[in-house]
C-alpha cells in the first residue's frame, strides 16, 4: 500500500496467469463476437465446475477454442472456456447460492 487513497496489489500464480490469458482471448475478433452483447461472463473450466458444485442447474455455453483456431498462450492444454450466461435463471440460482452463504444478492439488469 502506498497511501490511504492509493492501494496496489500483485496477484501471482497459475489462476492469475490463466485469467490474464483468458482476457487475451477477449481481444481476438472471432472470440470477441461471442461476448460483445455483454450478456456473458467468461469463466475457466475449473470455475465452471466450482459454480456447478453449488447447483448443477446453471447454464453455460461451452466455447471450443480448437474449433475457433485459438490457443491460450501459456495454457495450450486449455481447449475449452465457458460463458456464464446472464439469464434470469442463472441470476436467480446464483442469488440462491449467495443467500445460502450469507452474501448480499445481486440485482438483475433491467
Amino acid at each position: 500500500m502506498a497511501s490511504f487513497r492509493h492501494r496496489e496489489a500483485t496477484v501471482i500464480g497459475s489462476p492469475a496467469n490463466l485469467a490474464a490469458r483468458m482476457d487475451g482471448l477477449t481481444k481476438e475478433p472471432n472470440f470477441k463476437a461471442l461476448i460483445d452483447d455483454g450478456e456473458h461472463v467468461l469463466v475457466s473450466k475449473d470455475a465452471m465446475q466450482i459454480i456447478n458444485s453449488f447447483n448443477s442447474g446453471f447454464e453455460f455455453k461451452e466455447v471450443n477454442l480448437e474449433e475457433m483456431h485459438l490457443i491460450m498462450k501459456s495454457f495450450p492444454e486449455e481447449k475449452r472456456t465457458y460463458l456464464f450466461q446472464l439469464t434470469q435463471r442463472n441470476i436467480s440460482l446464483f442469488n440462491e447460492v449467495l443467500t445460502a452463504n450469507a452474501i448480499q444478492i445481486i440485482e438483475a439488469a433491467t
